[in-house]
Parts: C-alpha cells; structure tokens; sequence
C-alpha cells in the first residue's frame, strides 16, 4: 500500500552492510536511495525516512554469511491511490504536512489523501496538468482540490455510470453468444419505489452516454474552475447528486465484479469500495470558495425521484448552462431552492437531450446544448427555480412531474408552461386544485397541442379549464369533467360573455371617475351564458346534435342577426370515434387565426383529423409535446373593458358590436332552455 514512509525499523541477525531504496513504481532502476550504502549493525536499528512517498522498499545486502535478518518493519502513513503521476502532488504538500504532523487534523494530509484517492481512476484525463505541475503548482493545486472535493460527486456518478456502461456491454455480448436476451424484473405493485441509477435499458439516445463521457466532463469542470458563475452551479449540483446517491455495500461490489470477465475487468478502473461519500472543506486552505454550506432540503422530496433521470438531467443542465451564460450567471444567484426543480428536470428530460447523430467532440462553448428544445428546457427551469413566485407551483406539481406516468408528467410540464404565460393570472387557483387542473389538462392535451391547427379552440379547452377552477361548476363538477369535450364548443360561442365569472380579480368597487372592471349589463351577461353551459351540461347526451344544427337554432332566434365570421369552423365529431383521453379533434383547414370568410358564404362542413396524442407520440420521442404550443403564450383568455360600449375584441375573431350581443344575450336566455329540453 502507498504510504508515506516516516521510518524503518530493522532487527538485523549478520548482515555486515546494507544499502536501502524505495520507489512507487517496481522499476529498481527509478528507486530513490534513502540510506546509502553503510555498514550494519547487529541490533535493532532504526532509520527515519522523512515521510517519503513509496510502495516498495528495497534493502541490498552488500556483505553478511549468511545473509540473514530477524524482521523489518515499515512506519509511515497510509496514502491509497498514490502513483508515481501523483509525485510533484505530494512533494508539493510535503513540507506543509510535516510541519503539521502534530496537529489533530492535518488538512494538507487530508488534502494528499483525497486526492490521490479519489482521482486515481482520472489519471488519463490529469495528465497534462501533473506534467507541468511546477509551471503553475498553486493554481493546479486549487484545481485539483477542487475535483477531489466539491466537484467529487459529479465525478463519482461519471465513474459508476462508465462502469456500468462497459458491465453493460459485457452481458449484451454474452447475450447475443447464447442468443438470449437480457431480462429484466418487472414488479407490479401501485406503490412504485425508488427508481435505481442502474436500471437500463436495451436502447438509450447517445446524449445520455455523451454527458457521462470522462473527456466531455473535464471539459466542463475545467470552465467551472476558472467561471465564478458555473463553478456555484456545479457545486450546487454536486452537493444534490451526494443526497442521490446510493452507496454500494461491499456485498454488491463483490457481486458486480464477479459478474465480469476476467480480461475485461482489467481494463475497466479499479476504484475503491464505495461508503458513503462525503465532500471534505478545504476552505482553510483555499477560502470560502471550497466551504460546503448546510443544505436544508426535503429528503422525502428527492425520494420521489428517479435517480437516474435526474442525474442525468442535471448533466444536461450544466452543459446547456455553460453555453448559455446569462442563465447560467441566474441560477448561480439562487442555489439554495433549486432542488425544488429537480421533478421538473426529470420530467423534461427528452427535451434537455440534445440530438446527436454521430460521436461528437465538446467544444468549449457546449454548441451541441445551444439547440432549441434544450435552451426552451433551461429556459423554464431556471425561470421556475429562481423565481418565489413560482416555488408553490413547483411543489404542487412535483407528484405529477415524478410520475410514472408519462401523460400525468407530460401535462405537468405544459402546465407549469401555461402558467409561465396564459394561465399565469390564474395560478392560486391552480395550486390550490392542482389535481383537478391536470385531470382536465390531461385529457385536453391534443386539444390544447393543437393550436397551431385550431387556435380558437384551444382557446376554449383553457377557458373551459379556467372555468372549472373558478368555483362556478363545482356543484357539478362531476358531470363538467364528462362532458369536456362536447361541451368545448358552447364554450367557444359564448366565451366573450364569459370574462366576469373568469377574472382573477374580484369584488373591484366603482367609485369617482373609476370604473368597475365589468358593468352590470356585463355581469348579467355572464350568469346568462354561465346558466346556458349549465344546463347543457345537464343534458349533455344532445350537445353534439345541438353543436351539427347550431345554425338553424340561431336562424329561428334572429335571420338578421351577426355571427362570428369564424364560427361555421366550429365542428365536433361523434364521441364514439374519439377517445377522450387520447385524441383531439382538430379542423384541419384552420391556420391558427381568424378565417377571413364573410358570414354570407355558404356552410359547409369542415373535415377533421384525429390527432391521437397520448397513443401515438412517445413523450420521450417529441420534446415539442412538454411545452404548450408557442401561440397560446401570445394569448390573453379575457378582455377588461373599461366602459360598457367598447367592443369586446378576441384573438381569434373579428370586432362584434356589443349591441349584436346584447340581441343574443336576451334569446339565448329563453331558447336554449327550451331547446335543450
């Protein structure tokens, strides 16, 4: 074992002289003479070494008969993992560890010690900087000190994951010699554990293998050394990944190793039995810089997690980071919530993976983590991580985002996005009934992913959501949540009577020259058109008959009466072709504005195309299905007057007059009562 040597005690028996060496590496030839040749005394002697680093010690017997000695004993102190590479390290460290060797804790030991320890397995990737080691010893040193400490778990995760990767490797090839597959243990159960870094599977994207690649991490903690900014990232991240981590017990070490062929073991790094890991503080030597902070974070939060999801979302983060630097100077600025992101970056992880078609060489710059899914991702993640407006969010959410389920995680990062943008006047609301919202949004994904196809109705699914959280429905809310999708387009003609009863901000009172939000006649309007979707709701089994003649129905009440210019678009198809929870229905000749036809055009059908979101599209395989569409963030879902003769205006339709509405208010309220019944 490498130590460092204090002293050898050696009984001599009838060796006359003698010559000692020793050396790191078994090459005689580079051993260092510690005791030139001398003569021998026959007793026991003792010769102080000076706390030489060494592995080997070699005693030449000039001249004796017969050569012969009762013991030796080698006095030193133990320093794994030191190689003849790590020489200018300890000569370095030397002086200062022997002018403390009285101390309680010798931190330039523990300095040696972790260092040669825990970077043995990095040599390759340490060599040019061991090399010109006493161009630049202080500096190196700092760095050095750095992998072995705050930056260490990042490095201990590289090195499982390389591990595993080459057992992998190893099993798929024995596989395919008896040509059977590798199996894996489904339990079914409806309490989930834990999931394991080690869970694999037969195919994974190149990204995933690309962030755990030594060469691509050095690059990456090298900029972290010398950028103030991601080197705070890193080591917020480093002290996330050792609350992840999992040690391996010496049984499972033994187990692993035994599983892998004898010629390939030799080439995979031996590293030492894993305890748990801890981050040792060196900011007596260095400075504040390398002090740990006492972190206070929820452990039953991160035991929700996959861990190796979101170990290596966090990877994606610190590439996508380094290249972004003003997201990066964002999340330095707030470390201490940032675990509250972690369900969110494991459930986008399919959008921070960026797309690698061939092996790709890391720049310096991280250009591969500037594409746009990815920068989307960070985006969002630091917006939602550095904000307090947005903490709230994140732990309603944070079930759905680490869910099993892909539909559940997938409406709760479009949630999270919604409430970023169109939603975000309404996010007490959604907070307070989280569950019920991503019920709702779940099954109004291909609705709502259908913007771009049919703005306006995906206008209506959010107001209809918006709707339900506004307390309006919740004497029926059971029969609401059935009739989602047929009752979509009611709420699509009557929404610019809605306002009143969707505003976020209630009991605003008029006094002076000041205006209430919404006038009487408004209010009126809306319990109206609220009392309308009500009894539709109630009488559900005729809304798609109602929404084929709807046409007809408002010919009876008014021949001469204006229309939205838009609304012939306004189809349903027949609830046995679609499936509530895995389609959309979408026209499929709509652009996402306001059609241009005049009112007096002839009607005609509108053919439409089944979208089936949830069956079809993996979530891991479009990170376009994690974001709300693009148009939605342009989008307002209610329009304050500021007296009762403006005209109300709608993103997806022309100018109506409010005396035309009025009309249709004072109609509705007598016929669609009767016609519902």
């Amino acid at each position: 074992e490498p130590c460092l040597l204090s002293h050898i005690r050696i009984y001599n028996k009838s060796v006359l002289e003698w010559e000692i060496a020793v050396g790191l590496r078994y090459k005689p030839e580079t051993f260092v003479k510690v005791r030139p040749r001398c003569e021998a005394p026959r007793r026991d002697m003792m010769y102080p070494m000076n706390y030489t680093p060494c592995r080997y010690v070699r005693i030449s017997c000039m001249r004796g008969n017969p050569i012969a000695l009762f013991f030796i004993q080698l006095i030193g102190i133990p320093v794994p993992g030191l190689e003849p590479e790590f020489q200018p390290v300890a000569n370095y460290l030397l002086p200062h560890i022997i002018s403390h060797k009285q101390d309680a804790v010798d931190s330039h030991l523990k300095l040696l010690q972790d260092v040669t320890s825990r970077l043995t397995r990095f040599l390759p990737h340490l060599e040019a900087d061991l090399n010109s080691f006493a161009e630049a010893a202080e500096s190196t040193m700092r760095f050095l000190a750095m992998l072995a400490g705050p930056f260490f778990p990042i490095l201990q995760i590289v090195s499982e994951r390389e591990t595993a990767r080459l057992v992998l490797n190893i099993s798929d090839y024995e596989a395919s010699k008896t040509n059977l597959s590798p199996t894996a243990l489904m339990v079914s159960s409806n309490f989930e554990p834990r999931r394991s870094r080690n869970t694999s599977s037969l195919s994974v994207p190149m990204s995933m293998h690309l962030v755990f690649r030594p060469d691509a991490i050095f690059v990456l903690l090298r900029q972290a050394y010398k950028d103030s900014n991601l080197g705070n990232v890193c080591r917020m991240v480093s002290r996330i990944l050792l609350k992840l981590v999992e040690p391996m017990t010496m049984q499972e070490v033994s187990t692993l190793s035994s599983d892998i062929t004898t010629s390939v073991a030799d080439e995979i790094p031996k590293s030492e039995p894993c305890g748990p890991i801890s981050l040792p503080d060196y900011s007596t030597l260095f400075g504040e810089e390398f002090e740990i902070p006492d972190d206070s974070w929820d452990p039953t939060y991160l035991n929700v997690l996959d861990s190796a999801a979101v170990e290596e979302g966090m990877m994606h983060v610190l590439y996508a980071s380094a290249s972004q630097p003003s997201h990066c100077s964002k999340l330095a600025e707030n470390t201490s919530e940032f675990w509250l992101a972690l369900p969110l970056i494991q459930a986008l992880l399919p959008a921070l993976r960026p797309n690698v078609s061939s092996p790709y060489q890391i720049d310096e710059n991280f250009s591969l983590w500037k594409q746009p899914f990815v920068q989307t991702a960070l985006s969002e993640i630091v917006a939602t991580s550095s904000s307090l407006i947005y903490r709230p969010l994140l732990r309603a959410c944070a079930g759905y985002l680490a869910s099993f389920s892909p539909s559940h995680a997938k409406a709760a990062c479009i949630l999270i996005d919604l409430c970023s943008g169109v939603l975000a006047p309404w996010m007490p609301q959604v907070i307070a009934k989280v569950d019920l919202t991503v019920e709702l949004l779940e099954d109004l994904l291909g609705v709502i992913q259908g913007a771009r196809l049919s703005f306006s109705r995906a206008r209506a699914a959010l107001k209809y959501i918006v709707l339900a959280l506004s307390g309006n429905m919740d004497d029926i809310m059971a029969k609401y949540k059935d009739a989602k999708q047929r009752i979509l387009f009611l709420v699509e003609m009557l929404e610019p009577f809605l306002d009143p009863s969707l505003t976020p901000l209630k009991g605003m009172i008029a006094f002076g020259n000041v205006s209430s939000i919404f006038s009487e006649n408004q209010e009126q309007n809306c319990a109206i058109a609220l009392n309308v979707i009500r009894t539709a709701i109630r009488k559900s089994g005729v809304l798609p008959s109602l929404e084929a003649e709807w046409r007809m129905c408002f010919s009876v009440l008014d021949a001469q009466m204006q229309l939205p210019p838009d609304i012939d678009q306004c189809k349903f198809s027949a609830s046995g072709t679609v499936e509530p929870q895995s389609s959309a229905v979408l026209p499929s000749n709509c652009n996402g504005v306001a059609s241009s036809k005049s009112n007096h055009q002839e009607s005609a059908d509108v053919k439409v195309d089944v979208i089936d979101i949830n069956g079809k599209v993996d979530v891991s395989e479009d990170a376009s299905l994690l974001f709300a569409p693009p148009e939605l963030s342009r989008m307002s879902l209610t329009h304050v007057p500021a007296t009762s003769d403006i005209k109300i205006s709608d993103s997806s339709r022309q100018n109506v007059n409010f005396e035309a509405k009025n009309v249709m208010q004072k109609n509705l309220v007598y016929q669609f009562p009767v016609m519902l019944h």
